[in-house]
């Protein structure tokens, strides 16, 4: 089956694929019809079963790039006899592209070592790559067409070779890069920075970025040659700089002894024909979806890292091009000092000393020291110490998963609070409490206060937020819901006001207006035959008024009836939208069907993802980093009330139409409900979402990208009401990398259940890496040899069958040196001749094995792979070991609770069921909760401050705004305070006197207090500005439209104390708003005043005073002029209304300066 590119590429893919895969199979069972499958892109690739993995030792393109010509001409032949010969001929000539110089985006699928990692100097480095065919694509060595027509070739050299160096061999130094003994002396590249005023300079990997038409022969010869490309091409390459004697061993010839042959003439690039093949593999995986077939081609070192038995040296990788050299002779470059190759790719790792830890180690390190997610034992331990109740309460929390975080209130104080993340060590009860809140709109609400030890949960309302923002940044899913719910608010308010108008029969449905036409036909009958005529007694007397037949129909939304209607039909009208267009309408959308509304679509990808902890950011998965330290594994429960919390925060944006309840978000969470509860049909099992998973941190990770993970289902473990097909479903719903070195995957079941006995990590085949051998060092390889077949065996005989030493010294090994270190390990390659022939004697003459398991006489670059590749290691971990408790429930099926928390609720203690598991984890206890109360909202800040918090959703009136735009300013000019012109009420808005405004000018760290002098560090002020009579049963008090309020403070030097300033120009980060978010503050500085105006936040350029009561914002970092004594400062206040004047009696408030080291107590009034 070939599977569209929107499921690879989804998060979820492992679940909409495995999905996918058993819908085609039922369907192909049930229809007796085999499921079409692509055809491969070679053919004769053999069929394998998933683990199964096959190396071939080359790809051969269907044509290699390069210049071809193709000449075509006619023969005839007519009855048996040729004509004249038509001796014209057409020719074309064309070209076949390929990439040369630079690698196209996405071909490198992995590296290993990967880039900084560290490593065993018998590591080899490798690229894999997911075109097959990559490197056999261009031509090193050309062939002749005897040796292409022959159906036995087996070998081709690559155009690629990895090669690994020092970074002594490939430096260079100032003087050689622009000094007097420069080697790029008359280059192109020097010209061309001359004329920038840069340097030469090689990067981190030593190389140099310079056009590949560079360099005349001379100190430097390029292995390029002649150069495909006009001289003038402006193709660039990234170069790296071989010393000669280096380069000359190679490209040389050695035999079986580990000598050179004498007098050589040509270039000898045979050795690379080894170091190249091409991988299938039958690996199933979350990542494995990067080639739909499982094929890579890949192209490896034979030489070796530096070596150092002391200390950790780095070792520099590049993938450079060998094109071009076959034609070249050894003799080209007898007088160059450098050879200069072309890097296609490059990176560097660090080589870690002989006896460093191996995959195995780190893998059987996992294994042994896996655990739940939380603090470490030691901390958990310490918090228990303390014997007394709050003691032991810190330690439940901490067991529970909790942290301690920084918490500011409402009212701006900075204290503790307690929260935690999706992934918790315990498993919560299914039911928080029967009387929490079903819906919040703020968040605040989901709030739990732990009395003992005085802390704020706040968990949950996090969450709420969290889900909140992530809806807002999501534009295609805010539209989407507004789009449902302007749909369904308008379908529902249809059906609303004609039950209102039956209620009154002043409406009739298509059905009984037809039905009532015969009727109306007989009535205009009889009217137009005068049968109808009125009588006397029914004309009105003189003077009487004629009353109306019918009251008028109330059909707005404050009709509570028509409310009433609509939430009955939202559920109908939402189940319609969400449901599938398939021919019987009656099936809900599942992501396999084709659905009905694509705004439907949008939002339940964005709550799958978000039951997936796709989009979570990863401070609120992992609460604490120091709960996954290094090569850990740990495991944990998702808590499916915090992932409620967010879906309840994101699905409550967009309501414009109910003020207290949401029934829109109630339906939605009815239909999911409804949703995760069915079997689907199609795949026979419910719809999967995760309930647990693991965090693996290691280097492993980063060093196999494509770690296999599997947890296999066992026969037998699921119950009829999870579908029959339950056991097909998928393994794993989720397996990513979420930082270079930690995994992130996600199950349905258990650890450890009935339903999940077993959890493997495999390394990947086509991820396996190549080493020279057990042990390297300077005098010595040892090297074991693995059993090898030319023919399948039925078994997993594939063991060790020999183990030889080989030494630096070729006297103990007079047969052959499969090694060569030169005289000071400055070689340190394979000698793959000989390499290549002890192998295929060695598994020729093992006598444990007749020959017929390996009968081939040929050496191929598969035989060599299959030889230097690692073993495929794997880390099982199983429950045999542990008793495992027979009532968990193994699958959890998610709903939405509607966020129901039970205070006194106690948590289940989660523990995966592992065999090197040894946790010890006792039941949390009883939480005693309260939700918080309401904050006071009018006590600023006890503290020093820059900015202050403010109340995250206020209450606000429907015709106002609150779109982060500027104003619109239709407000009157702001004039001088003695020119004040009274606006009538009908200017101002509304009737009634303007409200009375008192304003309060105080340092925050001093509430109500005087404003000290001679500060040491810049003040921050509060500007408390309020109606202090306003009566909140009266919401419609102060109709007043209010435009602006505009404050004006003296500004500049010291004066004397009759024309005081308070300071003398200001350069902080300006004034914010403390509560009241329905108006921004600015600042501006005049000629002797600085002035801060309040805007509303309306595209109507005012908003209603109504019950607001509270408009104060802080000024903070305010530089403080000095004043040898106390004195007031006088400021200006003027609030200004719409179509009318200011304020007519505008309080004047003064600002009371005192020295720092006076004692002056604040005044409760503050103002004249």
């Amino acid at each position: 089956m070939v599977l569209s590119q929107d499921i690879l590429s989804s998060p979820r893919h492992l679940t909409l694929r495995r999905a996918r895969e058993v819908k085609a199979a039922n369907l192909a069972a049930s229809t007796e019809a085999a499921v079409a499958t692509g055809d491969n892109e070679v053919p004769n690739l053999k069929t394998l079963k998933p683990g199964e993995a096959m190396l071939y030792s080359f790809f051969t393109p269907s044509l290699a790039s390069g210049r071809y010509e193709v000449n075509s001409w006619q023969e005839i032949v007519a009855n048996g006899v040729k004509q004249d010969p038509d001796t014209t001929k057409t020719k074309k000539v064309f070209n076949v592209e390929s990439p040369q110089y630079t690698l196209p985006e996405n071909l490198v699928h992995s590296i290993y070592p990967p880039e900084g990692a560290e490593a065993s100097p018998t590591i080899l480095p490798h690229v894999l790559f997911t075109d097959p065919f990559f490197p056999w694509e261009r031509t090193a060595v050309p062939q002749t067409p005897e040796e292409l027509k022959k159906d036995n070739l087996r070998k081709r050299v690559p155009w690629l070779a990895v090669l690994v160096f020092s970074a002594s061999e490939l430096r260079l130094d100032e003087d050689q890069l622009m000094g007097t003994s420069s080697i790029f002396t008359n280059s192109d590249l020097a010209k061309e920075l001359g004329t920038t005023g840069n340097v030469i300079k090689m990067d981190v990997n030593c190389a140099i970025d310079m056009p590949v038409s560079d360099f005349a022969p001379g100190k430097v010869a390029k292995s390029w040659s002649p150069v495909p490309l006009s001289a003038k091409s402006d193709d660039r390459t990234k170069a790296i700089f071989v010393p000669r004697p280096l380069f000359t061993q190679l490209i040389a010839t050695y035999n079986e002894r580990g000598e050179e042959i004498v007098d050589q003439k040509s270039i000898d690039l045979s050795r690379y024909t080894y170091l190249a093949h091409v991988r299938q593999s039958a690996a199933k995986g979350a990542n494995f979806s990067s080639t739909e077939d499982g094929l890579f081609s890949v192209v490896h070192s034979h030489r070796a890292a530096p070596l150092d038995d002391q200390q950790i040296s780095r070792a520099i990788v590049h993938l450079v091009s060998l094109e071009g050299l076959h034609d070249k002779s050894r003799a080209d470059f007898a007088s160059s000092d450098y050879i200069m190759l072309s890097s296609l790719y490059s990176w560097s790792y660090n080589v870690l000393p002989a006896g460093a830890p191996s995959v195995s180690d780190s893998l059987r390190n996992l294994g042994d020291h896996c655990a739940v997610l939380g603090p470490p034992k030691e901390v958990i331990q310490k918090a228990g110490q303390d014997t007394s109740k709050s003691g032991q309460r810190i330690a439940a929390r901490l067991r529970d998963g909790y942290t301690i975080v920084k918490y500011r209130t409402q009212t701006g104080e900075e204290t503790a609070a307690i929260a935690r993340g999706a992934c918790i060590p315990c498993v919560p009860p299914k039911k928080l409490s029967e009387n929490w809140t079903s819906l919040s709109f703020s968040g605040s609400d989901l709030q739990i206060l732990d009395k003992d030890l005085g802390l704020m949960d706040l968990t949950y309302s996090m969450a709420w937020n969290l889900g909140r923002t992530l809806a807002l940044a999501d534009r295609s899913f805010t539209i989407a819901l507004s789009r449902l719910r302007s749909v369904i608010a308008a379908m529902a308010l249809r059906r609303g006001k004609e039950k209102e108008m039956e209620k009154h029969d002043a409406w009739k449905s298509t059905k009984d207006t037809i039905s009532s036409l015969a009727k109306s036909l007989q009535v205009l009958a009889d009217a137009e035959a005068g049968s109808l005529a009125p009588s006397s007694h029914d004309q009105p007397t003189s003077g009487a008024t004629e009353k109306p037949l019918t009251q008028p129909v109330d059909l707005s939304l404050a009709n509570p009836s028509i409310v009433s209607t609509m939430k009955d039909v939202v559920d109908e009208h939402i189940r319609h939208l969400a449901g599938s267009d398939d021919e019987t309408g009656a099936r809900l959308y599942n992501e396999l069907n084709l659905p009905r509304s694509s705004d439907w679509v949008t939002v339940m990808t964005f709550i799958m993802h978000r039951m997936f902890l796709i989009g979570i950011p990863a401070q609120n998965l992992l609460v604490e980093p120091s709960w996954l330290p290094a090569e850990s594994l740990r495991f944990f429960y998702i808590d499916p009330h915090w992932v409620e919390a967010v879906i309840d925060g994101a699905l409550g944006v967009a309501n414009h139409i109910e003020r207290n309840d949401d029934s829109l978000r109630r339906s939605i969470k009815g239909i999911f409900n409804k949703y995760f509860s069915t079997v689907d049909p199609d795949v026979g099992y419910r719809p999967q979402v995760p309930t647990y998973g693991l965090l693996l941190r290691s280097k492993i990770v980063k060093d196999f990208p494509d770690l296999l993970i599997t947890a296999p289902i066992p026969s037998g473990s699921s119950s009829k009401d999870d579908g029959p097909h339950a056991e097909e479903r998928a393994e794993i719903l989720r397996q990513e990398r979420i930082a270079d070195d930690v995994i992130l995957c996600l199950f349905d079941r258990q650890p450890g259940s009935k339903s999940m006995h077993t959890l493997t990590f495999t390394q990947p085949a086509h991820q396996q890496y190549f080493a020279l051998g057990d042990t390297l060092s300077a005098t010595q390889l040892t090297i074991s040899f693995t059993r090898t077949f030319s023919k399948p065996r039925g078994d997993s005989k594939y063991e060790t069958i020999a183990k030889q030493t080989f030494y630096a010294d070729a006297n103990t090994h007079p047969s052959r040196q499969i090694f060569i270190w030169g005289q000071n390990s400055e070689l340190r390659f394979l000698n793959l001749t000989a390499f290549g022939n002890e192998v295929k004697d060695i598994i020729q003459h093992d006598g444990t094995e007749p020959k017929t398991y390996f009968d081939d006489d040929e050496v191929t670059s598969s035989l060599i792979g299959y030889q230097l590749g690692s073993h495929v290691y794997q880390l099982g971990l199983t429950s045999d070991r542990l008793s495992l408790n027979p009532n968990a429930e193994t699958i959890r099926h998610p709903s939405f609770s509607l966020m129901e928390v039970d205070p006194t609720a106690e948590g289940t203690e989660f523990f995966p069921n592992v065999s090197t598991l040894h946790a010890d984890l006792s039941s949390t206890e009883s939480l005693s909760t309260k939700v918080i109360a309401d904050l006071p909202q009018d006590v600023p800040p006890h503290f020093p401050s820059l900015l202050s918090t403010f109340q995250l959703f206020p209450e606000r009136e429907e015709t106002e705004s609150l779109l982060p735009i500027a104003p619109v300013r239709r407000v009157a000019a702001m004039r001088s305070m003695a020119m004040l012109a009274l606006a009538s009420p009908e200017d101002a808005g509304g009737a009634g006197k303007p409200p009375p405004f008192t304003v309060r000018v105080y340092p925050q760290m001093s509430p109500f207090g005087a404003i000290p002098t001679k500060s040491p560090y810049p003040l921050d002020l509060i500007f408390a500005i309020r109606i202090p009579d306003m009566d909140s049963k009266k919401p419609y008090m102060y109709p007043h439209q209010l435009g602006q309020i505009t404050i004006s403070i003296p500004m500049g030097p010291a004066k004397d104390r009759q024309n005081p300033a308070l300071l003398s120009s200001y350069h902080g980060p300006g004034p914010s708003m403390l509560q009241n978010l329905r108006f921004n503050v600015i600042a501006s500085q005049g000629t002797a005043t600085l002035d801060l105006t309040l805007l509303p936040r309306s595209t109507k350029g005012y908003v209603t005073v109504g019950h607001m009561r509270e408009y104060s914002f802080i000024l903070p970092m305010v530089t403080v002029n000095d004043y040898n004594d106390d004195l007031y400062i006088s400021i200006n206040f003027v609030a200004s209304y719409v179509l009318g004047g200011d304020q007519p009696k505008s309080p004047r408030p003064k600002l009371h300066l005192v020295p720092q080291d006076k004692t002056v107590p604040g005044s409760p009034e503050g103002e004249e």
